[in-house]
């Protein structure tokens, strides 16, 4: 059962870790939060079936899978599956935006990468919470759109405007933190667009150099 006091809020850590678990403990118990910890998924699903906690904090990577993040997504998906209404976060020092989407596809409501800010972290658990503590008095449906699932009335009024702006020429700029599913949303508008038969082409422009970027999309001869 969750508390409405931002007092009695209990976090719970899984990181394999030790100084990470005692630096997130300090930083999140000097904000007013109840902090618990583990140290695998394992211990943390023990501790769960004994202990009602608000917000799981959990790394992707543990001593048995170190770099791909394959464990953490199986703790998410079981966390999921056994306490759906659980608000869970997802942190690794190994992010790709693929292993962010992917986790949040399964679901983990935001994506933290390690070395943190202080203050972004604050943010996305304060901001979590809240939404967690709407949604709970609300229980909106479910809602999926070409593999997208969402909950909120405001995705809802986001994807009414994405299937607008995708039937006509306009561009479009997509803005938000690493793992909010800005690739998500534009793979979609492209798949509802008049456009769809033709290739999505996928350009990370903060890694073109400065001298290539004009062959990088337009192409070049020699």
């Amino acid at each position: 059962m969750k508390n409405d006091e931002h007092a009695v809020t209990r976090i719970l850590v899984v990181d394999d870790q030790i100084d990470i678990r005692t630096t997130l403990r300090y930083l999140l118990s000097e904000k007013g939060y109840v902090v618990l910890d583990a140290s695998s998924p394992a211990d943390a699903l023990l501790l769960l079936k004994n202990t009602s906690v608000d917000l799981v904090l959990t790394d992707m990577n543990f001593r048995k899978d170190t770099t791909s993040g394959q464990e953490g997504l199986s703790f998410v998906a079981t966390l999921g599956q056994l306490y759906p209404e659980l608000t869970v976060l997802v942190m690794t020092a190994w992010s790709t935006v693929p292993l962010a989407v992917q986790a949040m596809q399964i679901g983990a409501r935001d994506f933290i990468e390690k070395p943190w800010e202080n203050h972004q972290l604050y943010d996305i658990i304060a901001t979590q919470l809240k939404i967690s503590k709407s949604v709970s008095h609300t229980t909106p449906s479910l809602n999926e759109d070409n593999g997208i699932i969402y909950q909120s009335a405001l995705f809802e009024n986001l994807m009414q405007q994405i299937e607008k702006v995708s039937l006509s020429h306009a561009n479009v700029l997509l803005t938000g933190e690493n793992g909010t599913g800005k690739s998500l949303l534009a793979h979609h508008i492209h798949q509802t667009s008049p456009r769809n038969e033709f290739p999505f082409v996928s350009v990370n422009l903060g890694a073109v150099p400065e001298q290539l970027f004009e062959s990088e999309l337009f192409g070049h001869k020699r």
